[in-house]
């Protein structure tokens, strides 16, 4: 009877954590290294590991809820058309740098964008958008861009 209890309760365990992890597929990734899979991005000679933002849905979420982003790494929103595309920082939690590239180059860089201030509504967030039209966004942790002298026309290149 004892060794059937133990049985009983192990297999409880194992299906409550089945039932966890596949509601929760990002705590799994937590406690599980996975191969990266994004892009590695190269200004000058810096190289920043970005995740990829390439649909509607990465891109609407994009940093938003994180509480931080590891150093050199980002996230690089690739837009299906080339313009002057606005940002802003909904559910943000820390200063970004905001890189525009335009193909191969850097077109603007907004420096330092503050997250929201506690409690302000959606309605009255501020919006980024570059002085030219670019057609990739680049998000850092704030103070990247100068730490690392990234400046306009700076070339850019992108590994998969």
């Amino acid at each position: 009877m004892k060794k059937f209890v133990i049985q009983a309760v192990l297999l409880i365990a194992v299906l409550f954590l089945a039932l966890f992890f596949y509601k929760n597929p990002q705590a799994l990734s937590s406690i599980i290294p996975t191969k990266f899979q994004g892009v590695t991005v190269k200004i000058n000679e810096v190289s920043i590991q970005a995740e990829v933002a390439d649909s509607p849905e990465k891109r609407r979420q994009g940093l938003g809820g994180r509480k931080s982003l590891d150093q050199g790494s980002g996230m690089l929103f690739i837009m299906d058309e080339k313009k002057r595309h606005t940002f802003w920082m909904k559910n943000l939690k820390f200063s970004i740098d905001l890189i525009w590239i335009d193909e191969d180059k850097v077109v603007d860089i907004i420096s330092d964008v503050p997250p929201p201030k506690e409690g302000e509504i959606d309605a009255n967030l501020p919006t980024f958008s570059p002085s030219l039209p670019a057609d990739k966004v680049l998000e850092v942790n704030g103070g990247f861009a100068k730490k690392y002298n990234i400046k306009i026309d700076d070339r850019v290149e992108i590994f998969k």
